[in-house]
């Protein structure tokens, strides 16, 4: 009889550990669903999309920036200069794939002709974390000083780079908050 329980109990136990691995795989990197589910009419052309907005009387909505001059932003601000500071979360929600270079970074957009319109793009600095996604970089602001101020939770690190030199050393950032100065480049 204890054969038979202990061969029943082991079956359970394989079985559940099949579902439970099976459920964790299927929920790695998925898209949500339901209600929270992309959308799946077509999006706006970015030139028309002004037009899609109410804005108060005495206002109006003017196109700075569309794709691919910007691709998934999450968190932006402007300077004294009028440049658009942006971070780009191109792996949120789902992260980089498994042996792939996280293409996340944070860039700036800027209108050098005075037609209103972005016409030229600088990557500053690149390679941070994607473990948690619900922690990743995030909270930009401006600092009396001059600094750009930044957070990032504790479940995710980063290696961040300057793509303009690859061969200085990375700096660590986990549990951060961080500052960047953009006249020094120190980040």
């Amino acid at each position: 009889m204890n054969s038979i329980v202990s061969a029943s109990f082991c079956a359970l136990c394989v079985c559940l550990a099949l579902v439970l691995n099976a459920i964790t795989l299927r929920a790695a990197g998925r898209q949500l669903t339901g209600s929270h589910a992309p959308t799946s009419s077509q999006p706006v052309p970015p030139t028309m999309a002004p037009a899609t907005f109410s804005v108060p009387d005495g206002s109006e909505m003017r196109l700075f920036a569309s794709e691919p001059d910007v691709v998934n932003p999450v968190a932006m601000d402007w300077d004294e200069r009028g440049r658009l500071w942006v971070l780009e979360l191109f792996e949120y929600p789902q992260g980089a794939k498994r042996g792939e270079k996280p293409r996340d970074r944070i860039r700036i957009l800027q209108d050098s002709d005075g037609d209103d319109r972005c016409d030229q793009t600088t990557t500053m600095l690149g390679g941070f974390g994607l473990e948690d996604r619900y922690e990743l970089l995030n909270g930009f602001t401006w600092g009396l000083d001059g600094w750009l101020y930044m957070t990032q939770g504790v479940f995710t690190h980063s290696k961040v780079k300057d793509p303009d030199h690859p061969e200085c050393p990375e700096v660590i950032m986990n549990a951060a908050v961080a500052r960047y100065h953009p006249t020094s480049k120190r980040f």
